[in-house]
């Protein structure tokens, strides 16, 4: 990918399986946390549980029961996410008919391969980097550029919130920080025979973002999160890895 690291989580919806599956291990190759959907239904559903942990979504234009470009402006206007469109040459002329009007969409033309996707996290940052319009500018840099675009069309109370929210996500990293060292100072007296690296898959990583969404941020630690994604091959280690990823 990119020379520089980044980490994003990025919904996949496409109703072709095979598309879906393509685009999905394009972006996990990249460390990305990916989360798909194979209908906008479900698309709707996961973005509204996974709300406040997704970046970007990544969506085919042809959807059955509604038009690409109108999921696009529902994701826009409901969730405040940047939207990156995929169709196949078929479709080409629709996507460039409706450019002019879709000019903040980025249009992929498939099939789909890993340099159309290289750059994606440069679209995803660049959405997030918008600053909104408000009174208080020195306010306004304290905001994080996430945190910028969710809260652009609150009223002028919005900083003071945004501050308590920065804080609470920074205990939230401190509390995990240190019970990750715990965890492996306590197991430091153990030698334990090295074991084979952890895959995570789409699927065990859905569980992962499941069981911290359950718990939320001030309880998902890895001990907590091993205990409600109840894999039997998982370990605390495996958690530790993940959440630092």
């Amino acid at each position: 990918m990119a020379n520089e690291k980044v980490t994003l989580t990025v919904l996949v919806v496409d109703e072709d399986d095979s598309s879906l599956t393509i685009v999905s291990n394009i972006l996990s190759s990249w460390d990305y946390k990916v989360l798909t959907a194979n209908s906008v239904d479900n698309a709707l559903k996961t973005l509204r549980e996974y709300e406040g942990f997704l970046d970007l979504v990544i969506t085919e234009v042809h959807m059955s029961g509604i038009k690409g470009y109108e999921f696009q402006q529902c994701i826009k206007d409901e969730f405040k996410l940047p939207v990156i469109m995929m169709s196949t040459d078929a479709g080409k002329k629709e996507v460039t008919s409706n450019s002019e009007e879709n000019k903040e969409a980025l249009h992929l033309l498939k099939p789909i391969c890993a340099d159309d996707l290289k750059d994606v996290w440069k679209y995803a940052m660049a959405a997030k980097e918008k600053k909104p319009v408000i009174q208080n500018e020195s306010s306004s840099e304290e905001e994080s550029s996430a945190e910028k675009i969710i809260n652009q069309d609150i009223d002028s109370s919005a900083p003071s919130t945004v501050t308590h929210e920065k804080k609470r996500k920074r205990k939230y990293n401190r509390r995990r920080s240190i019970e990750m060292n715990n965890e492996n100072h306590s197991e430091d007296s153990y030698r334990v025979q090295k074991k084979p690296k952890m895959v995570w898959t789409t699927q065990l990583h859905n569980l992962f973002m499941t069981a911290i969404k359950k718990l939320g941020y001030d309880k998902a630690v890895p001990k907590s999160i091993l205990e409600v994604m109840n894999v039997p091959s998982l370990t605390r280690e495996n958690v530790a890895s993940h959440l630092q990823v």
